[in-house]
């Protein structure tokens, strides 16, 4: 194991190493962070995307290679249709971060197709894990119960959602068989939505080289 801190709008980790799964979770998050950064969002998500894509396509035999990234669930935005689906129509994205990660998307869809790629995109909804962001509420709740203070609620604090560890979430593109070319996978509660694009080769357990990218 290797650990480089690199700056993903400049890191050249991915030509350097040719590893055989990439996994880029350096994205920056938040949506109310965004309308404050909007050109920041886009530097780092969109464009850092971009850079990583083009070192990605450059590799001898990318075909057989895997690049794997994060989006959010924000990007469905104001839909009113529940439970949200991978199918639905995009149209009411409602935040620069939502923008950003639905850019990624699309260039993740555009390098796939135009260069036989194999890339997948998870669409993450309520998740905890590794290097988590101390503003979610797993962390603010275990800090406070730590230094005994209250938790801070918003609303009526009726609501609720499920929360799922991280790693769960990649590991099963390693080890789920049945992830094929425009497969779309719901069988995990971490993974709400799950979009691969690129050849026909099953995603296997990442037994080789392996590149991680986090913030």
């Amino acid at each position: 194991f290797q650990f480089l801190e690199e700056d993903i709008r400049t890191t050249y980790a991915i030509t350097e190493y040719k590893p055989d799964t990439i996994v880029h979770l350096a994205s920056l998050a938040g949506v109310r962070n965004s309308l404050l950064e909007p050109e920041r969002y886009a530097e780092v998500n969109i464009i850092s995307m971009i850079h990583l894509l083009e070192q990605f396509r450059l590799l001898k035999e990318c075909g057989n290679r895997k690049f794997i990234f994060a989006s959010s669930s924000s990007v469905y935005g104001t839909n009113q249709k529940v439970p949200f689906e991978e199918t639905d129509e995009l149209n009411n994205i409602n935040s620069p971060y939502a923008a950003s990660k639905r850019a990624m998307e699309i260039y993740g869809q555009t390098y796939s197709q135009l260069y036989q790629l194999n890339i997948i995109g998870l669409r993450f909804f309520t998740v905890y894990g590794p290097r988590g962001r101390p503003d979610m509420a797993p962390y603010k709740f275990m800090k406070a119960i730590k230094e005994g203070k209250e938790i801070t609620k918003y609303g009526s604090g009726n609501s609720y959602t499920m929360w799922d560890f991280f790693n769960s979430g990649t590991e099963l593109l390693w080890h789920n068989p049945k992830l094929t070319q425009g497969s779309i996978d719901n069988n995990s509660l971490l993974v709400d939505g799950l979009l691969k694009y690129g050849s026909d080769t099953q995603v296997e357990e990442m037994d080789k080289n392996q590149l991680h990218m986090f913030n």
